[in-house]
């Protein structure tokens, strides 16, 4: 059991640092140098610099010597320091680019995915982790496996440095790091902490609670490789891609029912919808609008009947094309912490059409005047969780970056389930007389 735990650890460390590797090579070799130096250094600055000094002492060496060797400890020192902080610089810098690039993956792996999965709470719950909290704890996870090893190799450093002085230092030394690894697996961190003494012992305990961080951090990563795992829609034989026009949308004779349930959510509905027309649903909560929306993008499967589009049966088409098909505001979207033009191309913009189409999807959002505020523009990120001066959006501000989707997408069929719950009523008359 207990072996079977030390592999998944490493496993979910292993896979942590690929998942940031793929996303930004620099920040892991970075990571791993810089902490790997910071340990070396703390092993010679601590035992050799010592010894050294001790040596000149009993040698009697010209005090210049001395004063060269400290020197060049005291530079090598500020050095590091420096490294340190421009390795924080960039490990904001990489934050951001890891997540874009696991945010663009998992959007990639959703739309393949088993649709009935998302009625899956639990899974539902994985996706939304994935984009959440597990980037930051991975970041966080690989950085103490790189002081976990920093540690480890101070250590062997610091062995090296007794050796050198009388091998038979190293037997004194082995008994205490063998009693912490033993006591230290086992033990709590306060009783732990209570038994180092020395610097190899203390280097080697110090790892132990490094990897033992790194291992729960990255276990937060595992939710994204579950996710990029889960079992993808089967490619359907001969399957029709929709054509430029979509046409008429006709309901034949549709019920349908949630699945472990009899009871007819919508029974028996016949209704046709031309191209260009703009039909409004109303009833009561529960009626199943939102239901009739998703069986129409082939979200849910019809229990009885057929729906047309384009003169086609709409499980005939390939359903990746065909939702694409489709603009959508649902009541749960979800703003991601990227800047506002990703948010809306779900993209970076790369060329300034596509830019100057977010802007003016935002203008027709009713975005404008909050947009002309912001100094970075459509470059400005959404939340502060990458930047300290990120835009913290309103409900009625995050519907309209939502509603700017749409707009941007310029899709054959847009869908809209209640985008005005959340915007003032002079919002909501500018939005629909667009």
């Amino acid at each position: 059991m207990k072996k079977e735990k030390k592999e998944n650890i490493l496993g979910s460390i292993c896979n942590a640092i690929y998942q940031i590797w793929q996303g930004d090579h620099a920040i892991v070799y970075f990571s791993f140098y810089k902490n790997i130096t910071e340990e070396i250094f703390g092993a010679l600055f601590g035992i050799y610099l010592i010894k050294f000094i001790y040596e000149c002492i009993e040698k009697r060496v010209d005090f210049s010597q001395l004063f060269i060797m400290v020197s060049i400890f005291c530079v090598v020192h500020i050095i590091i320091h420096l490294t340190s902080a421009f390795h924080s610089y960039c490990q904001k810098i990489a934050e951001m680019k890891v997540y874009r690039h696991i945010f663009q993956k998992i959007i990639r792996k959703a739309k393949r995915i088993k649709i009935d999965q998302y009625e899956n709470p639990d899974f539902y719950d994985n996706f939304s982790r994935a984009l959440d909290e597990a980037l930051e704890q991975g970041i966080w996870g690989m950085l103490f496996t790189t002081w976990g090893v920093g540690a480890v190799c101070g250590s062997i450093v610091a062995m090296v440095i007794l050796a050198s002085v009388d091998v038979m230092l190293i037997l004194f030394a082995i008994p205490p790091v063998i009693g912490s690894l033993y006591f230290g697996i086992g033990e709590s961190s306060e009783q732990f902490a209570a038994r180092r003494d020395g610097y190899v012992v203390t280097s080697i305990s110090e790892a132990i609670e490094y990897f033992s961080q790194a291992g729960k951090l990255c276990m937060y990563m595992n939710n994204i490789k579950e996710f990029m795992e889960c079992e993808t829609e089967e490619l359907i034989e001969n399957a029709v891609r929709p054509n430029n026009t979509m046409g008429e949308i006709v309901f034949e004779h549709v019920s349908y029912h949630y699945t472990g349930s009899e009871q007819m959510i919508i029974q028996d509905l016949n209704v046709t919808i031309h191209q260009g027309e703009h039909i409004a649903l109303v009833g009561e909560n529960g009626a199943g609008k939102t239901t009739l929306m998703k069986l129409l993008m082939g979200l849910y499967p019809v229990s009885e009947g057929r729906i047309l589009a384009g003169n086609e049966d709409i499980r005939f088409y390939e359903p990746s094309a065909y939702r694409d098909c489709f603009g959508t505001v649902f009541q749960d979207f979800q703003i991601f912490s990227l800047p506002l033009g990703e948010n809306v191309l779900m993209k970076s913009p790369e060329t300034e059409e596509e830019r100057k189409l977010v802007v003016d999807s935002l203008k027709k959002a009713q975005f404008g005047e909050v947009l002309e505020k912001m100094p970075k523009g459509i470059d400005t990120y959404l939340t502060k969780e990458f930047e300290e001066e990120g835009f913290v959006c309103s409900g009625g501000q995050a519907q309209k970056i939502a509603i700017a989707r749409v707009f941007a997408k310029n899709p054959e069929v847009v869908i809209l389930d209640e985008p005005s719950s959340a915007l003032d009523p002079i919002a909501e008359y500018n939005m629909t007389t667009i």
